[in-house]
């Protein structure tokens, strides 16, 4: 069980290792959308949600021009596109919410690591939620922590499907712009209708669409400001996350500085340096080059 008040803040990086793109690999994907021959099984989809094909290359081609690192940047910037463009992220990460993504032999299978890390010494799935101390803030649409989790609780402890489900609903699992719609176990998996990617599309916010002091974020800071760790798992450091998540002024506002830890895998010192000047200038706080995996398990977080 993981006693000491932890959270977690996930980026795209976290998600990676269960088939999820980075920023700019959903940017590269969604620009193929802007190419010849279209992707035809995608027109009822689009169609569905009131958009036509003209629409969707028009948005593909901005997109591919603009130069942008990821789409959520792009469609801050561009909010002309964003119905669509939340339409095209659906399209691409749902068909990725895959069962098979969890089989043996999984590199960087860091969720493994942290159920196992939540399940030791507690012998009842229902005694869960208040057994761990644990946070997770995410800026991903995903949901396979989720799905990972569920299965654990069945698995695990042979709970039942609606027991699962309600134990999991008792979990601090908070979508910082939202997701491919609520978590359900009949509905992890690649939809089969055009209408789920619609429904799907419409539980996706972008950057454009919340405020620094929307529910969510408030929330968030408190779990910051109440925390005795706080862990960045493959996110990005994009500064207007930072801004709205306020780290600095959370710590600032407590007596006691929290232990901080970010896994920076590919970051170059500068990169590495300016991050932390971001998030707590002046406070010495734990970095490591490594996958999310051999992060988790080398830092004195989850305990």
């Amino acid at each position: 069980m993981i006693t000491q008040k932890t959270v977690l803040i996930l980026g795209a990086g976290a998600s990676r290792p269960y088939g999820f793109p980075l920023g700019t690999g959903l940017v590269n994907a969604l620009c193929h959308l802007s190419e010849a021959p279209f992707p035809a099984k995608l027109l009822p989809i689009f169609d569905r949600a009131g958009f036509t094909k003209e629409d969707v290359i028009l948005f593909g081609r901005a997109l591919l021009r603009s130069g942008a690192k990821s789409v959520d940047t792009f469609l801050a910037q561009r909010r002309e596109f964003s119905d669509i463009g939340k339409v095209a992220i659906a399209c691409e990460l749902c068909p990725r919410e895959d069962a098979a993504k969890f089989g043996p032999g999984l590199d960087d299978h860091w969720y493994m690591h942290l159920w196992d890390r939540m399940i030791t010494g507690v012998q009842r799935g229902p005694d869960i939620p208040d057994a761990n101390r644990l946070s997770v803030i995410t800026f991903n649409y995903d949901r396979s922590l989720e799905f990972f989790l569920y299965n654990g609780l069945r698995h695990y402890y042979a709970a039942s499907e609606s027991d699962a489900q309600a134990i999991l609903n008792q979990l601090s699992i908070m979508h910082m712009y939202g997701s491919l719609g609520r978590f359900s176990y009949a509905g992890y998996g690649p939809p089969q209708q055009p209408q789920q990617y619609v429904v799907a599309a419409q539980g996706i916010k972008v950057i454009a669409d919340e405020r620094a002091d929307s529910p969510d974020f408030v929330e968030a800071r408190r779990w910051i400001t109440e925390a005795d760790a706080i862990c960045f798992v493959g996110f990005g450091f994009d500064p207007l996350n930072l801004d709205r998540l306020q780290v600095a002024r959370a710590m600032n506002d407590r007596p006691n500085r929290p232990y901080v830890c970010a896994s920076v895998c590919g970051m170059s010192k500068a990169e590495v340096d300016r991050a932390k000047a971001q998030i707590v200038p002046n406070f010495d706080w734990t970095t490591r080059d490594m996958v999310n995996l051999a992060f988790l398990r080398d830092v004195h977080v989850l305990i």
